[in-house]
């Protein structure tokens, strides 16, 4: 009877105790919430306190925990393994104890290694190089069993280090090369090393051609040319053109080529001594000196601008209808004094300006030029495979559609001291493209800013030429703000979407020439319609692209076919244009007044008799409108 008392007491005793136990609310608190493990074989450490019993559990298999369950404070050791996989990977601790659930983040990174280059080349002579190794892990330096000329500092290490790499010098005779491979994880990389052979030829020496000794009025714009060095052992040569005004401090450049142009000015009327030194890679041969003197400054530096027409009447305040000409495709020597770009700036303000209403508002124009050098001569032609370095990486896509760099365009437009971001909102741009292609592409900018792609096509027929592609692209499209009035869609009706964004155009206050109304009472122009001498404008259905449903004002303008005229409402809205940014005030009356030309010229008429085939002419692409 009394050995059932004591253990019926036993058990009241047990199950108050659980009772309280269960009563309990865990408490967790850790440390820590995340632990970042490095790539190697590492373990670390999460500390916690509780007030009652845990059991804990990992999610990764690339890791175990220590100890598993306790009761209370306790300290839980992660091992993990190596990480040599090629991505970073994760795991989640869990701590439980009863509905409470605390998590602890554990990841590692993958094994990584980068060095500062990939070949160490080495002189002759016995040498030391450093290779800097950047890693986040365990790393070996093997090196070849018969690499006996070669010798490493450091064979292994763990995470960043800066590994001394020597040779003997080399006495065999040829050049020799081997690598070493650096190991880490499963990974590994190569490491070239190469010596330069024991005997060298060096390469012959130059002679300076120009300019030539004690030369005077030289351009500032200095071409140094100089004959090229031949070298027997076949190795590719180098030059460093090296001048100086005072014998002391010398400019170098180096180049592979043998005749440089400086894209800055040197000093006016100054005395200069020059050198060349060729290297082939291992030694090298320097010239005499050679001295010249400069004349006065001439040419478009790189980045430099001039006047190439200034405006004889501005408006209050000096304000002119700006033109800015930069180029692509065309190199140093074609912007000295007389060179190509000049020329053809030139021949593109006299085609423009002599076309109404251009030519007799030509004084309240000013236009610039500015130095824009490229690498390589001509424009890249994607459609032919033809890539070209230029400095605004102007590109003919197909068709008549070109593209460019615009922002690069313009940043060379603001070294114009009065060209500022807001200015370029009421500035045309033209890039002449120097490239023999009939093409072109405008793109105008919602804020106002344009860019206009001209090529300077010469050996195309009447229509198709680079005057022609100027005025219609920068004279119609650029500075006009007109539409095309070509028809590419033959026999169709203007769609939807198109119509959609003639409205957009429209409300921009661009397409002044075309019209999607045909009544003589509501069409834009309909101001001339029967005013004296302006019997050409009218309604004439097809435009935009489309034969139906848009309208033009005249049978025949640049905007049509290319000729050098344009329609009265182009004129009107090319003089309402030039009025707004030299700041004076439109009038009607007096455009008609100055409306000297409100027929094509017998001169364009006769060339393009001579030339132009209205069954074999191709369009221009359309202006191309973009936000901003």
């Amino acid at each position: 009877m009394n050995h059932c008392a004591r253990l019926l007491a036993f058990v009241l005793v047990i199950t108050i105790i659980s009772s309280c136990e269960k009563d309990i609310t865990p408490v967790i608190e850790l440390t820590q919430t995340t632990i970042n493990l490095p790539t190697n074989e590492s373990s670390a450490e999460v500390s916690f306190t509780a007030n009652t019993n845990w059991t804990a559990t990992i999610s990764g298999t690339w890791c175990t925990i220590s100890p598993s369950n306790g009761k209370g404070d306790a300290t839980i050791t992660i091992s993990a393994s190596d990480n040599f996989s090629s991505r970073a990977r994760s795991a989640v601790l869990k701590i439980v104890s009863q509905n409470l659930v605390k998590e602890v983040t554990v990841s590692q990174d993958y094994a990584q290694l980068s060095t500062n280059v990939l070949e160490l080349s080495f002189p002759k002579n016995a040498t030391t190089q450093q290779l800097t190794i950047t890693s986040n892990t365990k790393w070996i330096i093997e090196l070849p069993l018969n690499l006996v000329w070669v010798t490493v500092g450091t064979l292994s290490g763990e995470g960043n280090a800066t590994v001394n790499v020597s040779v003997n010098e080399n006495t065999s005779g040829p050049a020799r090369s081997s690598y070493i491979t650096i190991k880490y994880g499963n990974e590994s990389k190569i490491i070239t090393i190469s010596q330069a052979r024991s005997q060298n030829s060096l390469p012959s020496l130059p002679q300076l051609t120009s300019p030539s000794s004690n030369a005077t009025n030289v351009a500032t714009l200095t071409n140094f040319v100089w004959t090229a060095s031949s070298d027997a052992d076949g190795d590719n040569v180098f030059y460093t053109l090296s001048y100086t005004k005072d014998n002391i401090n010398w400019k170098d450049t180096t180049v592979t080529v043998t005749s440089v142009y400086l894209p800055s000015h040197l000093e006016e009327n100054t005395r200069y001594s020059w050198r060349v030194t060729a290297n082939d890679g291992i030694e090298s041969v320097t010239t005499s000196t050679s001295s010249f003197t400069t004349g006065s400054k001439r040419g478009l530096a790189e980045r430099e601008y001039s006047i190439a027409l200034d405006a004889i009447e501005p408006g209050s305040g000096g304000k002119a209808a700006d033109i800015i000409f930069v180029g692509d495709g065309y190199t140093a020597a074609d912007f000295q004094e007389g060179g190509k770009f000049h020329i053809d700036v030139q021949e593109g303000i006299n085609g423009l300006f002599n076309v109404e209403p251009y030519k007799t508002y030509k004084s309240h124009f000013r236009v610039y030029k500015v130095g824009s050098y490229s690498n390589e001569s001509g424009v890249t032609q994607l459609d032919k495979s033809i890539v070209k370095n230029t400095v605004f990486s102007s590109s003919f896509n197909g068709g008549s559609n070109i593209t460019a760099n615009f922002d690069k365009v313009f940043e060379y437009c603001k070294n114009i001291s009065s060209i500022t971001t807001d200015a370029l909102k009421a500035t045309l741009v033209i890039v002449l493209l120097n490239q023999d292609r009939y093409a072109g592409t405008t793109y105008i900018w919602t804020d106002g800013s344009v860019i206009s792609l001209t090529p300077v096509a010469k050996s195309y027929p009447a229509g198709s030429q680079y005057v022609n592609i100027l005025v219609h692209e920068a004279g119609g499209h650029g500075f006009g703000g007109l539409a095309d009035e070509y028809i590419t869609n033959q026999g169709q009706t203007i769609t939807s979407s198109a119509i959609s964004d003639y409205n957009q155009w429209n409300a921009l206050g661009f397409f002044a020439n075309i019209d999607i109304v045909s009544d003589l009472t509501a069409v834009k122009w309909k101001h001339f319609i029967g005013l004296e001498g302006y019997s050409r404008v009218g309604v004439y259905e097809g435009a935009f692209g489309f034969s139906y449903g848009v309208w033009r004002a005249e049978s025949t303008s640049c905007m049509i076919d290319n000729i050098l005229y344009f329609s009265a409402p182009s004129r009107e809205a090319i003089v309402k244009r030039i009025m707004t940014r030299t700041g004076n005030i439109y009038s009607f009356e007096s455009f008609k007044a100055n409306d000297v030309e409100r027929a094509p010229s017998s001169a364009a008429v006769a060339t393009y008799s001579k030339g132009f085939n209205n069954i074999t002419f191709q369009p221009l692409s359309p202006p191309i409108l973009l936000k901003k």
